[in-house]
C-alpha cells in the first residue's frame, strides 16, 4: 500500500465493484482502494529522520491505550498535526510516507516541495511538506516530510473530514496492538497469547512470509485492506484455476484490470489459517522482491493484530 484518489488516481486508481461490495462507491471499496494504492507509494527519496525517533528509543515502559473509530476495516484515530487538534487520520500500516490532505496543507500554510514516489506505473512526482510535529497517542515526531494528497473522494465515502494518513514512518516509533473488538490501540509490548511470526522486512515495506497452497510469498501487512490480494506475476502453480469475476475490477491509469478469485490453504509461519479466499489482481507488480501481495485483517477473522518493532514480530489472534 503501503504503499489514494486525486493523487491516488494518478498513482494506481483502485476500485472494486460488486462481489463483496454493494455498489461501486461503497465504503469497503474505499478500504480496498487504500489497500493497494497506499502500499504502492513508497518514497524514492530519503526521509528526514533523527536518532531519537528510532523504535528502540521510543518503546514505552507502561502500556497506553487510546480509542479508535472503525469504518469496516479502516482504523481512524485522532491526532495533533502541527498544532491542529482532533484531526481525523487513517492509520495504515501499508503506507509510507504519511500524508496530509490538501485542505490541511492549505490551512497550515507550509512551504511545498516536490517528492518522487514509486507506483505500479513507475516513478511519479507529488507535492510534499515538512510538518513541525505529529502527536498520536503517546508518540511525538520530530519534523517529518509527508505527502500532500487529495482525499476528498475518501472523505465523501466515509462521511467524515480527514486530515490525512498515519503511515509506517510514524508507526514504527513504538510497538502497538490494534484490538478490533475493544476498538482501541495499546502502545507497548504485545499482550500474551498472540501467535507471532518474524517480519520478513520492516523497510521499505512491512512484510511477512506466508504460504499459499505451499507457494512461499511475501505479503505486505496492510491495515488498509480487508483480505488477501496477490499480483498475477507473483502467482505460480495453483491447485485450481482462479474464478474470473466480471463484476470485480481494479482500475489504473493504464486501464481497467479484472480480478480472479481462488480459495486455497494459507499459512503464516507455522500457523495454518485454513482455506481462505484470495483475490488475484490482473496486474503486475514491479517492486522486485519486496512483496508479492497484500494481507489485511477484516476478512482474516483476526480480533487483535500486534506489531512488535523491538523484537521484529507480527502477532495476531
Amino acid at each position: 500500500m503501503s504503499r489514494i484518489l486525486g493523487q491516488y488516481r494518478q498513482t494506481a486508481e483502485i476500485g472494486f465493484s460488486e462481489r463483496h461490495f454493494t455498489h461501486p462507491c461503497s465504503r469497503k471499496e474505499v478500504a480496498i482502494f487504500l489497500l493497494i494504492v497506499c502500499a504502492l507509494a513508497g518514497p524514492v527519496c530519503p526521509e528526514e529522520t533523527s536518532p531519537q525517533d528510532s523504535p528502540a528509543t521510543q518503546q514505552l515502559a507502561a502500556k497506553i491505550e487510546i480509542p479508535i473509530h472503525l469504518d469496516d476495516n479502516l482504523v481512524i484515530v485522532k491526532a495533533i498535526v502541527a498544532g491542529q487538534r482532533n484531526v481525523n487520520m487513517i492509520l495504515d500500516t501499508g503506507t509510507s510516507p504519511s500524508s496530509i490532505t490538501k485542505a490541511l496543507a492549505d490551512t497550515l500554510k507550509l512551504p511545498r516541495d516536490v517528492t518522487a514516489l514509486r507506483s505500479l506505473n513507475g516513478t511519479i512526482r507529488a507535492e510534499s511538506v515538512v510538518l513541525p510535529a505529529v502527536d498520536f497517542g503517546p508518540l511525538h515526531t520530530a519534523p517529518l516530510r509527508v505527502i500532500v494528497q487529495d482525499l476528498s473522494f475518501v472523505e465523501r465515502n466515509l462521511g467524515i473530514r480527514l486530515g490525512g494518513i498515519i503511515g509506517l514512518d510514524i508507526l514504527t516509533k513504538s510497538s502497538f496492538t490494534i484490538d478490533y473488538q475493544r476498538k482501541s490501540i495499546t502502545f507497548g509490548a504485545l499482550p500474551p497469547g498472540l501467535k507471532t511470526v518474524a517480519f520478513a522486512a520492516t523497510s521499505p515495506s512491512l512484510t511477512v512470509y506466508a504460504k499459499i497452497d505451499g507457494q512461499k510469498v511475501r505479503l505486505l501487512i496492510d491495515s488498509g485492506t480487508e483480505g488477501l490480494v496477490l499480483y498475477r506475476n507473483r502467482v505460480t502453480a495453483m491447485p485450481a484455476a482462479p474464478h474470473f469475476d466480471r463484476s470485480a475490477s481494479i482500475s489504473t491509469i493504464s486501464g481497467s484490470n479484472r480480478l480472479s478469485w481462488l480459495k486455497t490453504r494459507v499459512s503464516i509461519g507455522e500457523e495454518d489459517l485454513g482455506k481462505r479466499e484470495i483475490a488475484i489482481a490482473d496486474i503486475d507488480s514491479n517492486f522486485g522482491d519486496e512483496f508479492d501481495g497484500l494481507m489485511g485483517f477484516a476478512q482474516m477473522g483476526f480480533h487483535r493484530v500486534g506489531f512488535d518493532f523491538e523484537n521484529g514480530r507480527f502477532g495476531w489472534d
